[in-house]
């Protein structure tokens, strides 16, 4: 095994207001020995922290002749009209954790990313979103494509647990992409971004916005032993822990404590989930005491009045302080076209 150095960040074309950042947990393999990672520097107001300017970098080093880490060649990604929402999203995600890391790993944008078989090509999806990223490595370019809304019982969601593809990978030439704190994987089209539910049930891995309640996908049981002073432990229901110390005379005695394991509130949205262009329907969230609608909204109903089909999620937080979120989406169909037909009075 072999451990690079330090990594030289990507170049800084904003002076001393400029500030640089490597992604290093994003990155692919070529089977020539390339690694391929992500960066970004960015223009940001010293006074309130806005990013004003970024620029995404294209990271790349030659496993074979690496340098110990300072063999890196950085090429800037021309972010296409397409991709440049999904990509401010992802900037000001990351924006977010690092004025306050205390937040969690950040939801939105690229979580993991893909090399095709051909070597041509970088995907990535974006779960919040709902979109498919495609990076071309001969023309260093972007394109992304909204997923279906067929997605949208799979996609968008933040709070207790995300959407976001903690894993995506090539598997004999399909895409696929893991939810790794839903257990769920998914075949995604290339072209189109269609998501096609392959298995779920898998064990949880927790990213993004943190889940505080519940199974953290790590369980343990008080059956587990430990010579450590400091144990973590994950249980999937309330369990009993208990310590035996010694001290230094080879006296011995027991201390035990219970960890108490809440169950998630179970979120539910009812309202009309089918309207006409130009109506507005309410929809009213249920089963918890606080709630955070996908638009900003903290009341337990919202009024919206969608033009194209869209999804709505809710994140719902109970006396506990748990939380889990829903999603419905609402179909908008399109208003009837009249015809007049030609009528003719003959005297």
């Amino acid at each position: 095994m072999t451990v690079l150095g330090e990594i030289p960040q990507a170049p800084n074309l904003y002076g001393a207001t400029g500030t640089t950042g490597i992604m290093t947990y994003i990155g692919d393999i070529s089977e020539d020995g390339i690694y391929y990672f992500p960066a970004v520097t960015a223009l940001i107001n010293p006074i309130t922290f806005e990013i004003i300017d970024y620029t995404i970098y294209l990271g790349s080093i030659d496993l074979k002749n690496h340098g110990n880490g300072s063999n890196v060649n950085y090429q800037p990604i021309s972010i296409l009209t397409t991709c440049k929402p999904y990509m401010d999203a992802c900037i000001l995600a990351f924006q977010q954790y690092a004025l306050n890391p205390s937040v969690g790993e950040p939801s939105g944008g690229i979580q993991d990313w893909a090399l095709s078989a051909d070597g041509q090509t970088l995907y990535s999806y974006f779960g919040i979103e709902n979109a498919l990223f495609r990076l071309n490595l001969g023309t260093n370019s972007t394109s992304c494509v909204p997923g279906p809304v067929s997605n949208g019982l799979f996609t968008g969601m933040t709070g207790a647990m995300t959407d976001e593809f903690g894993g995506i990978y090539f598997k004999d030439g399909i895409l696929y992409g893991h939810q790794v704190d839903r257990g769920r994987i998914f075949s995604i089209d290339q072209l189109t971004g269609a998501l096609t539910l392959v298995t779920e049930g898998l064990p949880l891995d927790f990213r993004g916005d943190n889940a505080k309640c519940g199974n953290c996908g790590t369980t343990s049981t008080g059956g587990n032993q430990s010579a450590s002073a400091l144990v973590e432990v994950c249980p999937t229901s309330t369990t009993t822990y208990t310590v035996k110390v010694t001290d230094t005379n080879g006296c011995m005695t027991t201390a035990s404590v219970t960890v108490v394991v809440n169950p998630l509130p179970t979120p539910t949205i009812n309202g009309d989930t089918e309207i006409c262009v130009g109506e507005s329907t309410t929809l009213t969230a249920g089963g918890g005491i606080s709630f955070l609608w996908s638009n900003g909204a903290t009341s337990p109903s919202i009024t919206v009045n969608p033009i194209v089909n869209t999804s709505y999620s809710v994140t719902v937080k109970d006396t506990k302080g748990c939380e889990a979120s829903t999603s419905v989406a609402i179909r908008v169909n399109p208003l009837p076209v009249p015809t007049i037909l030609e009528t003719r009075r003959y005297v």
